[in-house]
């Protein structure tokens, strides 16, 4: 730790040198403080389609199957379209994959980098996405993850 040279850092007291304490951001710049990040300040409520929408025609129940999530790729589709400024969609994982790639009718990934050759079959990239992919299951532990998985341990379980 000493590798760090905490001396050049800290006072006497250990509070952080007035050198590196001014660098920190200061009122709405911070943000905990800022309207963008600060997710009550901005608030807006979504423009929701009504669900009844996506309902899937039952004949007799437990006797027929049902592509649960195509008919909920299209459910976000249209939440996506009625919110463009206001909403986007967040994934552990491959979109597609997940079969929700209904929702590249509307929007892409999200991309600011830039395209390389094998991207010119489109690979659903956009400056403007609303789609946020992040490939990597240890950035989104935690209560929404859980809750997946143990929703797909159901339905395995019911249907397997």
């Amino acid at each position: 730790m000493r590798s760090y040279k905490p001396e050049e850092l800290f006072t006497k007291d250990g509070k952080l040198i007035p050198e590196l304490r001014a660098l920190a951001p200061e009122g709405t710049r911070r943000m905990s403080a800022n309207p963008v990040t600060n997710g009550g300040v901005l608030h807006q409520p979504l423009s929701m389609p009504d669900f009844k929408k996506y309902a899937f025609p039952l004949k007799k129940g437990g006797a027929e199957m049902a592509p649960s999530m195509n008919i909920f790729a299209a459910f976000l589709r249209d939440i996506i379209k009625q919110n463009m400024e206001t909403f986007r969609l967040f994934g552990p994982d491959e979109t597609q994959s997940n079969k929700l790639d209904t929702v590249y009718e509307v929007s892409g990934k999200q991309w600011v980098a830039e395209y390389l050759d094998y991207d010119k079959d489109g690979g659903n990239l956009s400056t403007a996405g609303r789609v946020i992919e992040m490939l990597s299951e240890h950035a989104c532990e935690g209560q929404s993850i859980n809750n997946f998985l143990h929703s797909v341990i159901l339905i395995f379980l019911k249907v397997g």
